[in-house]
């Protein structure tokens, strides 16, 4: 093997290789890459990817595309070698609960029906679920117009295909290709208010929890079961993939960071004009200076969101980020 042999990492005075190799669903080969043993798993990735002999095919509902990796496999290179090769982000998008000035059931009839600023609020945020990326964030009443805002708000952020792409040419079917893949609870404004923003180009399904005991005040409810429903081009094979639990996860997240978000306190926001300013600060600080810890026991930090995005070349000090917002 010449060059493409290296130490064995069980018995380093003998050389060995290592063979990567990519199969399809059916288990027959597509790519394989070959070099030294003690090479690690990640830098063979795009060399695996470039050696498949045939042309991907274009993605469409009926045949969708994943590329499922083990865990060995987490960390950057990885991730910008498959962003490269536009397999979609997953979003997933969730609301928490908070209030402004006084909770709902405190608030007369006519501030009930007149203002919108008071009473209970709801943080609408949503989450890459691979590089934990906060595009966006919406603050207002749980209501089937803030939810259309907030999926017009995300969709403005990607890109899309030009019209010109989804039609037959150069001897190929015309199809949609999804750009993104979007799970959410099971709140009823979000279909349409998701096929409004992303029309053909999405897939999306609903990740629904069932509790036991989710009456009783101030006590954990226990979680018997989870219904996964594939809402749009998710079928049975990919409904696994439908989950909420890093966008629930960021909820904790949130309510550590800011106190005012604190439940069985006495924090709460006094104007909802501090409360978008306050999330705002953490949004970016989160995205552009918070490092995520990596999967597993190690305990190492990963670059952070902006940076896994290609937003940030560097992970930034609150300082940097305060004088820039200052600007």
């Amino acid at each position: 093997m010449g060059k493409k042999t290296g130490k064995n990492p069980t018995d380093r005075g003998k050389l060995g290789v290592k063979r990567s190799v990519l199969i399809d669903g059916r288990g027959v080969p597509l790519g394989a890459a070959v070099d030294g043993a003690n090479v690690h798993d990640q830098k063979l990735v795009k060399a695996t990817l470039d050696n498949i002999p045939v042309e991907r095919p274009k993605p469409a509902q009926r045949k969708p595309q994943h590329l499922c990796l083990d865990k060995g496999y987490t960390g950057e290179p990885v991730d910008r070698e498959v962003r490269r090769r536009h397999y979609i982000p997953h979003l997933q998008f969730d609301e928490q609960w908070t209030y402004v000035a006084r909770k709902q059931a405190r608030l007369t009839v006519d501030e009930k029906a007149e203002r919108h600023d008071v009473g209970d609020m709801y943080i609408w945020t949503c989450i890459d679920q691979k590089t934990k990326l906060m595009p966006s964030f919406l603050i207002g009443k749980r209501s089937a117009d803030n939810a259309r805002r907030f999926m017009m708000d995300v969709a403005g952020r990607l890109v899309f295909p030009s019209p010109y792409a989804s039609d037959a040419h150069s001897f190929q079917p015309g199809g949609y290709k999804a750009v993104v893949q979007i799970s959410t609870d099971g709140f009823a404004a979000y279909p349409e208010a998701i096929d409004l923003a992303f029309g053909p180009y999405v897939k999306y399904g609903q990740c629904i929890k069932n509790f036991r005991n989710a009456n009783m005040i101030y006590t954990p409810s226990e979680m018997t079961g989870v219904d996964r429903k594939g809402i749009k081009g998710i079928g049975d094979r990919e409904r696994r993939t439908i989950s909420t639990s890093h966008v629930e996860r960021l909820n904790g997240t949130q309510r550590v960071f800011l106190k005012r978000l604190n439940r069985l306190t006495l924090c709460f926001s006094k104007k909802l004009e501090n409360l978008e300013a306050a999330f705002a600060m953490f949004a970016a600080y989160y995205n552009f200076c918070w490092q995520t810890r990596k999967p597993g026991n190690s305990g190492k930090l990963r670059s952070t969101a902006a940076m896994m995005n290609g937003l940030g070349g560097h992970v930034w000090s609150f300082d940097e980020l305060f004088e820039t917002v200052l600007k």
